[in-house]
């Protein structure tokens, strides 16, 4: 639940935090590491952040949670869930699974920049990936393999955020 300052606004949007976003690149590339560890090596080798296809798949989100939003309160939510989508924009964010089973993501914001490393699997479509950044708790993320996609979903309340990475050329 939101609050703004006036103390009106009880939104049921949840807020993403930059932290998420900036593990979304890790998640994708943990499930990634993990199809090569499944005895399959349709995952094995570099993917990138897919900026277009991730931000219409968070703009749908927003769409469906501001159907419920009272109309004078939709300027401040939209504004707010703007910021988020243009963080997204200036992302960029490489994922590389390697065939032994490890992975790496080398993620980049304008203010801060990110490498997460692991081990990963696959099984059937299922890319699973366990790693962890400097300093910070070990994570385990699945996403799915679908042809030269992985789609990694990171629970916002009751609705998934979707990070897309495509097969780098």
């Amino acid at each position: 639940q939101h609050e703004d300052p006036s103390g009106d606004c009880r939104c049921q949007i949840p807020e993403i935090p930059m932290s998420k976003l900036l593990h979304l690149p890790l998640l994708a590339l943990v499930a990634l590491s993990m199809t090569a560890c499944g005895g399959g090596n349709a995952a094995v080798g570099k993917w990138e952040f897919d900026t277009d296809g991730t931000v219409a798949s968070v703009q749908k989100m927003i769409d469906e949670q501001l159907k419920d939003v009272p109309a004078e309160q939709k300027p401040m939510m939209q504004q707010m869930m703007g910021g988020m989508v243009g963080a997204l924009k200036q992302m960029k964010a490489t994922m590389t699974l390697a065939a032994d089973g490890t992975f790496e993501v080398d993620a980049q914001m304008p203010d801060s920049n990110s490498k997460i490393a692991g081990t990963w699997k696959l099984e059937g479509d299922k890319v699973t990936m366990v790693g962890k950044e400097d300093g910070k708790a070990e994570e385990t993320k699945v996403g799915t393999l679908k042809g030269d996609t992985i789609v990694m979903e990171e629970a916002t309340g009751p609705q998934k955020m979707e990070m897309i990475f495509r097969r780098a050329k």
